[in-house]
This record gives structure tokens, C-alpha cells and sequence, in this order.
């Protein structure tokens, strides 16, 4: 009797969407969804998502519920006939049931739910219910994986909801992938592109890599870098003068005659960083003349060829003395770095001695990617 009684059960489930991780799609529209303010403090996630769905059925028996428990078996296939298994069986023993309804949460791999069909089968103490399919939220259906989400619009936004990372279809360690290729001319292909108030791409890792990059141009950037050097490298080149260092890092110019003279600094720098080719913007310096007459002629930067020769990245003719420390510049913007650097001071000396003296003080090369 209780076999008869078993195969008369009404049995009714729903797939909860677990797999879903509540997160929204958007496009861009008035009004702008809110923005999130970066933490201040650590974040952290309490709990993870568990690779389980939800399961419920109503259990009657000879038009009543079903009181009590029963020892349930699930299996999940992928045809209708319920005949080729994907996994292994999910058994739950004792499953309680009130007024006819009964709940359970079923552990299952990811890895089945890929986009395919998936039908389910329940025994229900060793009797075997009928194969049912298991059909996704309607909206679900345009999240499986390799599907697209586009818009007429030129920003789509994604809104987070709770602290979980996209993952890929088979949930490798990636907190968010993407990938673009194509072939269109004048067109820029990004992987993936952020754009924001305060930070565009934000990067954290408590014992790795926080940002990693590989290929050619790895890592590239539009903003400036001011690359710092010393005048303490200074080195006479032509000319009856002395080089002495301060104790503050500048350097003296002290004559022995009047007359011009000529002084070179090498330069030590990067010709590519993170594999980006550098350019050239400009060399910024501080100087100071004790008199109106001790005046620097020319500074020029330059560049050293693989044939021994030079080329000029830029200079400043402009007759520069001033008895109080001032900036004075050298621009040449775009320009590629592919060898040494050397900057050439010419210099002109009304008299000789420490009240005829040129100072050389801080000082930097702007040089972008």
C-alpha cells in the first residue's frame, strides 16, 4: 500500500536561483545609478556563495499532505528520458515535511550548469518520481555562459549588489575577466576598461600580486612621470673652473678665470618601463648666479647614438642669471628615448673666485609613455 501510496503523490519544485549572484545589468540613463564610495577600512567577505540550488515540493498522499519525513535521492541528467546521469546521486535522509511541503538545498557542481538543459529525478523512499526539467528564471536565460550583454547605448553599467566577483563559466580564480578581440580599423580593443571619480581599476592583495600584467606594452599610461636626478654627476668638460658638491646636493660652479666653460651630466634612465617605450617632455632645473654677469648661455639635452654620435632633444638659449634660486626649463615634447642621456651647461664667467660663482640645484626630467 505504501508503494501505491508513493506513486500517487502530487509532486510540485521550483528551482531557486541561487546560481544567480544578484547582480543587476543597466544600461546608462538619467538618473545616473549611485556611485559607490571606495571603503576606508578593510573589506572583507563574511560568507561565500555555496555551489548549491534550492529545492521545494508538495508531497500529498491520497489527495492529502504528507506529515513527517521521507528519505529523498535526487539525480540530475541531461535528457529528457533521465537516462545519462550528470554527477552522482544527492541523497538527503529524512527530509521533514509540513502540511505537504518540504525544502532542501541541493549540493551540485557548477560545472553542469553551463547553459545546457538539465532534467531532475526524485526517489522518494526507493520509489522514483517522474523526470521533470529544470527551467531557469526567465532573465536567467540571457546570463548563460557566452552570452552578451549590449546596448544601443555607449556605457553599459554593472551595478554590484553584494561582494562576489563575476567568475568565468568554470569559475576559475579570476575576481573579473574580459577579453575583446577584433580586427576593425581605428578601433581600440580594451579587455576590460574602468573608468571612475577616484579610481578607474582598483587592485588589493593580502599576500600576492595586487596587479598583474604580460604581452607587449604591458603596462601603459598617459600621465607624466617626473624622473628626479642629481646634479652631484656633473663633470667638467671644457673651461679653467672647479665642481664642488654642498652638503644639500647642489653643486658649485666656482671659476678660476673669466671666460666661458662647458659642464656635461649624464643622466641614468629608463629607455622602456613595464614595457612601454618612454618620452622625452622636458628637463626642469633650479639654478642661481652670484652676479648678473656670471650667466648660463645654453643647456640642451641630449642624446647619445649607437654610432657614438648625438642627437639634440631640445635646448634653451635664453641667457639665464638671477641672484636668487630659479627654475628654468628645457622642452621638447614626444620625443623617444633609445639611449643615454647627457644635459650640456655652456657657461660664461665675469670673474673668477667664490663672488663669481653658478649654482646647479634640484632638478628632473619629465618623461611620459
Amino acid at each position: 500500500m505504501k508503494t501505491r501510496a508513493v506513486l500517487t503523490f502530487l509532486f510540485v519544485f521550483s528551482l531557486v536561483g541561487a546560481l544567480l549572484l544578484g547582480v543587476s545589468f543597466g544600461k546608462a540613463q538619467e538618473p545616473q545609478p549611485q556611485e559607490v564610495q571606495a571603503p576606508t577600512d578593510d573589506v572583507s567577505v563574511e560568507a561565500s556563495v555555496d555551489n548549491k540550488i534550492s529545492f521545494q515540493g508538495v508531497l500529498k498522499e491520497g489527495g492529502n499532505p504528507v506529515n513527517g519525513s521521507r528519505d529523498m535521492i535526487f539525480r540530475l541528467y541531461s535528457d529528457a528520458a533521465c537516462t545519462t546521469q550528470l554527477g552522482s546521486d544527492i541523497t538527503k535522509e529524512n527530509v521533514p515535511i509540513s502540511n505537504g511541503v518540504f525544502s532542501v538545498d541541493l549540493d551540485v557542481s557548477l560545472a553542469h550548469f553551463n547553459g545546457q538543459a538539465i532534467w531532475i529525478q526524485v526517489e522518494i523512499d526507493g520509489t522514483k518520481m517522474a523526470c521533470q526539467e529544470i527551467l531557469p528564471a526567465p532573465y536567467a536565460l540571457s546570463l548563460i555562459p557566452g552570452a552578451r550583454i549590449t546596448d544601443a547605448n555607449s556605457e553599459v553599467y554593472i551595478n554590484r549588489s553584494i561582494l562576489v566577483g563575476f567568475m568565468p563559466p568554470r569559475w576559475e580564480k579570476y575576481g573579473l575577466y574580459g577579453k575583446a578581440e577584433g580586427s576593425a580599423t581605428n578601433t581600440t580593443y580594451y579587455g576590460i576598461y574602468g573608468k571612475g571619480t577616484d579610481f578607474g581599476v582598483y587592485g588589493e592583495s593580502e599576500s600576492g600580486i595586487a596587479i598583474r600584467a604580460a604581452g607587449t606594452g604591458i603596462i601603459k599610461s598617459d600621465a607624466p612621470t617626473d624622473w628626479v636626478i642629481s646634479p652631484l654627476k656633473l663633470i667638467k668638460e671644457f673651461g679653467n673652473f672647479d665642481i664642488n658638491p654642498s652638503a644639500a646636493g647642489f653643486v658649485i660652479l666656482t671659476p678660476n678665470s673669466s671666460g666661458g666653460v662647458q659642464a656635461d651630466l649624464p643622466i641614468d634612465i629608463a629607455a622602456s618601463l613595464f614595457g612601454s617605450r618612454i618620452y622625452f617632455r622636458g628637463y626642469y632645473f633650479y639654478y642661481k648666479t652670484d652676479t648678473t654677469g656670471d650667466v648660463i648661455l645654453r643647456v640642451s639635452v641630449r642624446q647619445t647614438n649607437a654610432d657614438g654620435s648625438f642627437s639634440e632633444i631640445c635646448k634653451n638659449d635664453t641667457d639665464l642669471a638671477s641672484t636668487s634660486w630659479s627654475q628654468a626649463s628645457c622642452l621638447e615634447d614626444g620625443v623617444a628615448i633609445t639611449g643615454p642621456l647627457f644635459i650640456r651647461f655652456e657657461l660664461f664667467f665675469s670673474g673668477s673666485g667664490g663672488t663669481h660663482e653658478i649654482m646647479l640645484g634640484k632638478m628632473w626630467i619629465q618623461v611620459s609613455e
